[in-house]
């Protein structure tokens, strides 16, 4: 197996830049422990996934990683292969001891398994984007964004363990809101292809205090919603507003639909 191109994770896991790593095989920068892996991977017809695999990077020494392997759609032979450290992981669990921290590790041992998958999404993307038009890179750069994103909030599942509090910063909310309704309207969710969002942002609202990737999740659990309550019918539209309004909880629309609410809030 030879390598064709590699992503900056995977620059920085073998200690070497893409171009230099294009000129070697595989078995040139890594050799496994057991023998008959290379050959396994490389006859995989079908997304093939190793752990605990036991190997020597050339200039670093041993490892024990994690890999999983897909086939290139429509390039026969090719394989996109994602490589997880585990030493990363192993070091999460030194200074935990006894039963008693078993509940509070299961986001990290959640996370350490979600990381893969979304690693080689990332790299995915990364590598489509080197062959795409101009016009097609905004989707791949949605694809990284998104990816990060969920990494964001796999890390804040770790610190669950660790009972720490993500910090607020300084948040664009008209940035956030558009993040969310690009990965609506880019992916599926709606459901609905006549479903229209439209946005009215005041341009006067000045920066909020919150939690970025955490605000993107709530507008897009939000307008996934909206999308799905517009379901079966015509001419759907979703408007997204920002205004600035002192004390004020609850609103009837502008266009004065009947608002229902539960009985339990009227």
């Amino acid at each position: 197996m030879r390598i064709a191109t590699a992503n900056p994770l995977a620059e920085q896991f073998f200690g070497q830049g893409a171009r230099l790593l294009a000129r070697h095989a595989l078995a040139d920068v890594m050799t496994f422990e057991d023998t008959r892996m290379p050959d396994r991977i490389a006859a995989a017809e079908a997304p093939l996934s190793v752990r605990e695999a036991a190997v020597v990077v050339r200039g670093l020494g041993p490892r024990s990683i994690e890999i999983t392997t897909a086939p290139v759609a429509d390039y026969p032979g090719w394989q996109l292969m994602t490589i997880q450290d585990n030493a990363a992981f192993e070091a999460l669990g030194e200074d935990t001891g006894g039963s008693e921290n078993l509940f509070l590790r299961g986001p990290e041992i959640l996370a350490h398994e979600i990381r893969n998958p979304l690693a080689g999404i990332r790299g995915a993307a990364q590598l489509l984007a080197r062959k795409l038009d101009a016009r097609d890179i905004p989707l791949t750069e949605l694809i990284t964004a998104e990816v990060d994103r969920v990494a964001g909030l796999i890390e804040r599942m770790q610190m669950l363990s660790g009972r720490t509090v993500p910090q607020a910063v300084p948040c664009n909310l008209h940035e956030i809101v558009r993040r969310a309704i690009a990965v609506i309207e880019a992916g599926s969710l709606q459901g609905q292809p006549d479903v229209v969002i439209r946005e009215e942002f005041d341009p006067s609202l000045p920066p909020v205090l919150g939690e970025p990737d955490g605000l993107v999740q709530v507008l897009l659990n939000l307008l996934a919603n909206a999308c799905e309550a517009c379901a079966g019918m015509r001419d759907a539209r979703i408007w997204v507003r920002t205004r600035f309004s002192s004390g004020l909880q609850l609103q009837v629309g502008e266009d004065r639909a009947p608002v229902r609410l539960p009985i339990e809030i009227r």
